[in-house]
Order: structure tokens, then sequence, then C-alpha cells
């Protein structure tokens, strides 16, 4: 009598112990062995082949294994696929998540291997939970976990991180809001917390703060001509008037009103090369933002815009010899130009101011100091590669006059006779003196 097998059922439930992460993988099959009349083959030993097939009923056999068992009083037998011996095939490697997959079943009622095809059918419960990162989640009461020991990716094939995630991620436990942001504890722990600014609230363009030790606290902008005062309880306030008169002298010459003294110089020139007299070096068109004190930094990076926004000494060697990435003539123009350095009423002198105040000078190399403004021979800051000082036995001073790159400063020309005049020079990344006239 031919016997033949009648697939009852096919479990996609794991073992419980192949949810562990070193367990082995595999999955249930049972079924009932009946013979042609349909009569069960109780207590009988029988030979089982089971092949996995990927993609279709007749598609490709992933795996192949067999088994030896014995049915019970109903028929029923319980195999676990995995577990078999394997024919070909590693079990392991079936890709279940990537491909629908099909159960073979051929038998020898006689429990030999001479196996009939008893019928092929889908696993539509097929144990994907093998497929759920290799079997590396693991299951700890209502928790789960993932033993994988390197880096897990989200959009991304090689994450650089123990979590790299291509794209936004969005968390909406806690108490989410806009501009809140997550910060964490010491217990690591994160939480959403509002961003509280320390600054003032509503500045206005000039105002700065400082810190006082608790808090940040607002210095409402001043006025120009003023100067910042640091109290002895460290609190920056303005001082000065800027309604008040600057030290000034009046030319005999040409009845024009200067500043007594270079800017940034601490007194009147006492002689030539009186170095409390020599003041500040400017570069030329740039504001008093420290980049003119002698022991300033210096850099090669020129600043794209009329204010840098740090107190380097800007060099640069090749043409045009400018701390600007490119020229402005617009810079120091009259009392209200860009970047005016002088105190309040003040400007940088022309070229023909300068000449004019030289008509009278005597023919010689100490006229600037003997005249009325008392010009000591600073000398200049090379802005081409040292910031060094240079050449201080000459009286240089900037004018406010361009001409194509170059701009105009006072020298004097050495005979005899000396000559004291406005030269065309292409340089103005050089740090030179400021002697300041009432507009």
């Amino acid at each position: 009598m031919k016997r033949f097998l009648l697939p009852l059922f096919v479990t996609a439930i794991l073992l419980p112990y192949s949810l562990l992460a070193q367990s082995p993988e595999m999955f249930n099959y049972q079924g009932v062995a009946r013979d042609n009349g349909g009569n069960v083959l109780a207590n009988q030993n029988i030979g089982l082949q089971l092949s996995v097939l990927s993609g279709s009923i007749s598609g490709t056999i992933e795996y192949t294994e067999t088994h030896n068992t014995t049915t019970n009083a109903l028929g029923l037998f319980n195999v676990s696929v995995g577990a078999g011996t394997v024919q070909s095939g590693v079990f392991s490697d079936i890709d279940w998540a990537g491909n629908s997959h099909f159960i073979s079943v051929e038998m020898d009622a006689s429990g030999g291997t001479s196996y009939t095809l008893m019928g092929t059918s889908q696993l539509l419960s097929v144990p994907y939970a093998l497929s759920s990162a290799d079997n590396r989640w693991g299951e700890s009461g209502s928790d789960i976990f993932n033993s994988n020991t390197g880096n897990v990716g989200i959009g991304v094939n090689s994450p650089g991180a123990k979590l790299e995630v291509a794209g936004q991620v969005k968390i909406t436990g806690g108490s989410p809001g806009t501009d809140k942001v997550l910060t964490s504890g010491a217990d690591g722990l994160a939480t959403w917390e509002a961003v509280e600014s320390e600054l003032p609230s509503n500045p206005t363009a000039g105002d700065m703060v400082y810190y006082n030790g608790a808090d940040w606290q607002l210095v409402p902008v001043g006025q120009h001509g003023q100067y910042l005062r640091l109290s002895e309880t460290l609190v920056p306030t303005w001082d000065g008037d800027p309604t008040l008169p600057v030290a000034t002298v009046t030319s005999p010459e040409t009845g024009r009103v200067w500043m007594d003294r270079n800017l940034g110089a601490s007194q009147v020139a006492t002689s030539i090369d009186d170095v409390a007299a020599f003041g500040d070096y400017y570069q030329w068109g740039r504001d008093s933002d420290g980049h003119e004190k002698t022991g300033s930094s210096t850099t090669t990076a020129r600043s794209v815009t009329d204010t840098p926004g740090h107190a380097n000494f800007i060099m640069h060697a090749t043409q045009p010899n400018d701390w600007r990435l490119t020229n402005n003539d617009n810079l120091w123009q009259g009392v209200n130009g860009i970047n005016n350095p002088c105190p309040l009423g003040f400007r940088i002198p022309t070229k023909l101011e300068w000449e004019a105040e030289f008509a009278a000078f005597a023919n010689s190399e100490t006229a600037g100091f003997d005249s009325f403004l008392k010009l000591p021979s600073a000398g200049y800051r090379d802005g081409y590669s040292t910031g060094d000082l240079l050449s201080t036995s000459n009286p240089y001073y900037w004018t406010s006059t361009t001409d194509g790159s170059s701009v105009y400063w006072t020298n004097t020309f050495f005979g005899p006779p000396v000559f004291w005049v406005t030269e065309l020079w292409s340089y103005r990344a050089a740090g030179v003196c400021v002697r300041c006239i009432q507009d």
C-alpha cells in the first residue's frame, strides 16, 4: 500500500531558546503521516527530507536536511527545521527577509532514504524573527536588546558611531517644544529644556556686554570721542565728555585748528624722537580697533569688509599692498567718513591741507618738530612681512587723499635743502601716524 504525507500545518514560531543571542536558529514543522486510504501511520518510524526553496514553488533550493522520526498514536510528528542532518546549504545563511520562501517535503514511510515528494507549500509564517539582524535581537522581560558589538546605521551603510542616523530624528516623549534642546544630567538621561539666553535682550548697535561674575550685564553704546574706563570694581563705563574741546593748536599760517599731538600719544612731543609722542600707527582707512598699537599681533589674512572684527595688524606683501582684500577709497573721507578714528569734530587731513602748512616750514630735517605742530619723527610700521617699526628718523603722516590704488602720506625730501612734501604711496597696509585736523 502506498503511503504518503499530508502536511497538517507549519509553525513559524522560533523555539523559546532561539530568541537568545547564542541559541541555534530553527523553527518547528509539524505534520500527520497518512496512507492512501487516509489512515494515519501511527507509531511508525519514517524518514523525511525537507528543503527550503526561494522565490517560487519551483525556485532555487537554498537548504536541505533529513530527519528520522517516529509518529505518535495519531500519526503526528514534530521536527525542528534547522536541526536535521544537513544535506546542502547553510541554514543561517537563508535570507528570510529578502524573498518569499517555500518548504518541500519528501518522505520514506519505511524510515529509509528513498524519498518521495509529498508536496511543496509556501511558508506564510516563515520564521522571519530569524531575519532580525541575523538573530542579534534578544529579549529580557518586556525589553528587547541588540547584541551587535559594532555600530548601527539608519540610512547609512558605514556608521561612524554607535548609532548614526542619516536624516532627522523625532523624539515625541517628554516635553518637546519650539527652540528647546536636549540636555543630559549626570545619569546620562536626556530631558527637554528651554534655551534661556543669558545676554541682555533688545540690544542696539554699539552696545557691549560684560560678565560680572554671575550674569551678563549691558554696557549701552557711548558717544564718539568717549573712552571706556574700568572702575575699581571692574565695571566698564563710558567716560569723557565728547563735547569738551580736544587739546589743540592753531596754525599761524592757515588759521586751521589741529590736535596738539599725534592720535594715541600721551603727550606733546618734547623732542623730535620723543617715543611717548609717537602715538599709534594706523593702517590707512582702519578705525581704532587695537591694530594701531605697536604691540598688536600680525596676520596675513586680509579683510573682506571695512571692519576686520579683530585687533590684528594685517600685512600684505604684493600689490595692492592693502589690509583690505579690495581697495575702498571711501574710507576716512571727512568728519563723518567711514572708520574716521579722530575725536568728534576732527578728521584725517587732506593732501592739500598738509601742503598748506608745509609752505611755512623751514628747509630742515627738524622743521616738523620746530613747527607749531611739534611733529616727532616716528617712522612707520612695516606692513609687508614683519610688522616692525622702520625709519624712525623720518616723519610720516597719513592724508585722506587717494589716487587710484595709492594714497598720499607726508615725507621729507633730503637735499640740501630739505623739502617737506606729500608723496603718493601704494602701501595702505603700512602703519603710519595720524594727526587730526578740526573740520
